[in-house]
């Protein structure tokens, strides 16, 4: 597998791999089908049902999702060095889709449930804008933003702890997402994350 690494220069902690798992029509085709139909389960669900603005992705026929994430934390472990995975750890892929009418987020992080979080792009619509949004504090009244304008097959790679926020798309045909989680064991994400960006933590 062939993929360009990006560390961000900004004053975040961010990685992008560009063409991280390209899938081939007949993948990409299935894989979608799948998170739809976890969408149309999700949208059953009434408002105290629905914990989040995401959908767990419960089919992985030609098991690309299995393949996606084991590629996923296979860089991991190369990238940040080898790290114990959490007896909590879990697999499972969540998907969000969202076009110019249907659309729901909010700023969040995923302190709770994550060590290394990243999010896959595997349908992004030509000029549909809708970017991914950043924000880390400078102090107690103000913050410094980013913006990210994802692409298909993009990885993005960032901290547990970071806020961040997917904005509306300009299109019809939804932006499709895919996001994954590692937790590790006895270690924290700003540990493993200043190994890359040792100049971000100096403490």
């Amino acid at each position: 597998m062939t993929y360009s690494i990006f560390l961000s220069h900004d004053s975040i902690p961010v990685i992008l791999l560009e063409n991280f798992l390209i899938p081939s029509e007949e993948e990409k085709n299935e894989v979608l089908h799948n998170i739809f139909e976890a969408k149309k389960e999700h949208e059953r669900l009434n408002n105290y049902e629905k914990k989040y603005y995401s959908y767990a992705i419960k089919n992985d026929l030609n098991n690309y999702l299995k393949k996606l994430y084991n590629n996923y934390l296979l860089f991991c472990f190369k990238f940040f060095g080898n790290f114990n995975l959490s007896e909590r750890n879990n697999t499972t892929c969540w998907a969000y889709c969202s076009n110019e009418k249907d659309f729901n987020s909010c700023w969040h992080n995923h302190e709770r449930s994550s060590t290394i979080n990243a999010v896959y792009y595997i349908n992004i619509p030509k000029n549909s804008g809708g970017p991914l949004y950043f924000k880390i504090p400078k102090d107690d009244d103000n913050f410094e933003m980013f913006s990210y304008f994802p692409k298909n097959y993009d990885l993005v790679i960032f901290p547990d702890y970071l806020e961040h926020r997917p904005m509306p798309s300009s299109s019809l045909e939804y932006r499709t997402s895919i996001n994954m989680e590692i937790i590790c064991k006895n270690i924290t994400s700003k540990n493993l994350f200043k190994k890359v960006f040792p100049h971000l933590y100096p403490n």
